[in-house]
């Protein structure tokens, strides 16, 4: 670029060249613009036009203050950070226009130090390099892995990066690399150190990015990339087109691991076909579609056919119809979600939302499978099983084992591989004991001292407080129940315990045993109610649906029932704060009390708790 000064003499003087060559009647075009080229180049280089030629004259101004020999170091430090200033500002710019990413000159500033030497990494041991690579260097291409699948070239120079880091200690010296950086890649449980595999963590935040079109199709994003690649279709079947751009092509990439851990469920019903879909959940074979009983069949018939529309679940004289009992017992185990279509959720999240955490493990695990099948060949332990009851001796099983192998070594006599388990079994079931012991005892401590334990708290002035716990038996698939309903000044007015029978898992009980509670509430007429459970889980199908889609089901239901409630709200508590409910809920899973009531005031084993309870005592 020329400033308005020298533009005109440059004009001047490429005009009177062209103008001479003018004379010239055998003059060629190729020869005029060869003459003006050589003007120009001329005047650039005795003019100071760019700003290359001012670093050259800062660089010769620093040099000139240099040479004299009166003292002027503060004039050469200025010129030298005025030099430098100038070229990290350019770097800034050009950083800016060819990533997009602008920086605020205004809003930002740069801190050096003279304290951070090249030679840092000497005093770095290993378990601060890995500290430092997972914290810091770990998280700088997350933002680029986010939008884009990285080339290869890229992240293998990234990876080399890495590994030059990981094993040399000297800035300019490179040490052997004793292991292969994928091995380092590993889990620590699998002989790894546990960092990043680049490639698979890009893989996994594309799958995030992936999830949302498919879980949200109505936003804008998916909307346009419906016109464009899968106006027919659906974004699963979606192929890569004719002329697809690059970041399509990216969320492709992210698709195939999505795809690994979806699981079909049924909303309405009315787009799972019975027998392609692959809707039961088998624990062992996973997703497939349901075991055919019958040779002659309805080939479309849809899900939506096998619902019974006043119960809102499956109709079971239905499914004893079509399929076989093990199929029968695969799909009541997940209730239909009538009020919303059919759709995915993450099968290796509690919650069904798939996570970079939980997607980053199975892309690993599966490329690991496929590179490393040994490290997850675990020793077979079928010889010690037998002998050994329970699994929390192992610490001390490997410990007396070294000790029988030195006393072998050293002494030439040792135990006997009995007598090495019986032994190291009794030292565990030891220390087990003081442990407990000392929880005791800080038990003890915390009941003495008020302030050591939580306790239950009031409800807003002109509530209701109803405490609600769940006491889960696993063995015998039992729930005991129970809530307690009080007044803001800590009064029992009513609780109840009821027992539950033929639940499957605890989810299970907390979802009917909160809506147990919740129907006490209406039928007895309460308003403004504040029910407190320990359970996230339904709270969360609550209060954030969108969150948790495996618990649509019980989160459809139980705002069904707080359909014209008075005012009805939840909140997590621990159990310490329903200490009392939780005792009454105990009574039926410890004490076999399984008969139901309800009652006007706190039971009598329990009143001198609750009063104490409600003077903060």
């Amino acid at each position: 670029m020329f400033v308005n000064g020298p533009r005109e003499l440059m004009k001047n003087l490429i005009d009177k060249t062209c103008r001479g060559d003018i004379s010239n009647s055998n003059c060629k075009v190729s020869q005029k613009i060869t003459s003006c080229r050589s003007v120009l180049s001329h005047w650039k280089k005795t003019n100071v036009t760019n700003a290359k030629v001012k670093i050259l004259d800062l660089q010769e101004r620093l040099e000139w203050f240099q040479s004299q020999t009166f003292p002027c170091s503060f004039v050469v430090d200025g010129i030298r950070r005025e030099l430098q200033a100038l070229v990290l500002h350019r770097v800034l710019e050009f950083y800016g226009k060819a990533t997009g990413q602008c920086i605020n000159f205004t809003k930002s500033s740069i801190s050096f130090g003279d304290k951070v030497a090249e030679e840092s990494r000497v005093y770095l041991s290993q378990a601060g390099k890995e500290v430092l690579l997972k914290s810091t260097t770990g998280a700088m291409p997350v933002f680029s892995m986010g939008c884009f699948r990285i080339p290869k070239t890229v992240l293998s120079k990234i990876t080399s990066m890495y590994a030059n880091f990981w094993w040399s200690s000297e800035t300019f010296h490179k040490k052997i690399h004793w292991i292969s950086w994928y091995k380092l890649c590993l889990p620590k449980a699998f002989g790894g150190m546990g960092f990043k595999d680049l490639e698979c963590f890009n893989q996994a935040m594309l799958a995030k990015h992936a999830s949302k079109i498919l879980n949200r199709p109505h936003c804008l994003l998916a909307r346009f990339l419906k016109s464009i690649y899968f106006a027919g279709g659906d974004f699963l079947s979606a192929t890569v087109g004719a002329r697809p751009s690059y970041a399509w092509r990216s969320l492709l990439f992210g698709r195939e691991i999505l795809q690994k851990g979806l699981k079909h469920r049924v909303g309405n019903g009315l787009k799972t076909r019975v027998w392609l879909d692959k809707w039961v959940d088998d624990p062992l074979l996973g997703p497939r579609a349901p075991w055919r009983k019958n040779v002659t069949f309805d080939v479309n018939i849809r899900a939506c056919s096998l619902i019974d529309s006043e119960t809102r679940k499956w109709n079971q004289m239905k499914l004893q119809e079509l399929f076989v009992q093990s199929d029968v017992e695969l799909i009541s185990r997940s209730q239909p979600v009538i009020h919303k279509e059919d759709f995915f959720i993450w099968m290796h999240n509690k919650s069904g939302i798939i996570t970079v955490k939980s997607a980053y493990w199975l892309a690993s695990r599966e490329k690991f499978n496929a590179k490393i099948p040994e490290a997850f060949e675990l020793p077979s332990l079928n010889g010690v099983r037998g002998l050994l009851t329970d699994w929390r001796s192992w610490p001390w099983i490997l410990w007396n084992l070294w000790k029988r192998r030195n006393a072998v070594i050293f002494k030439g006599d040792g135990l006997s591989c009995e007598e090495v388990v019986q032994k190291s079994v009794e030292e565990a079931d030891e220390w087990f004991m003081a442990q407990k012991l000392e929880k005791e005892w800080r038990l003890s401590d915390g009941a003495d001292n008020p302030r050591a334990s939580t306790k239950w708290k009031p409800p807003p002035p002109g509530c209701l407080s109803c405490s609600v716990v769940v006491d889960w038996c696993e063995k015998r698939n039992l729930g005991g129940g129970s809530w307690v309903l009080r007044n803001d000044r800590g009064v029992v007015l009513l609780h109840s315990r009821r027992a539950f029978s033929g639940l499957s898992n605890k989810d299970e009980a907390n979802f009917e045993i909160l809506k147990w509670a919740v129907e006490s509430m209406k039928s007895h007429h309460m308003a403004r109610v504040v029910f407190y459970t320990e359970s996230d889980v339904m709270i969360g199908a609550i209060t954030r649906p969108e969150a948790w889609p495996s618990f649509s089901f019980f989160a459809g239901e139980l705002k069904r029932l707080l359909v014209g409630s008075g005012e009805f709200s939840f909140h997590k508590v621990l159990r310490a704060e329903n200490r009392g409910a939780a005792l009454i809920a105990q009574s039926v899973t410890r004490k076999g009390l399984s008969q139901s009531y309800v009652a006007s005031e706190p039971p009598q084993w329990l009143f001198e708790f609750f009063v104490n309870e409600s003077r903060g005592l």
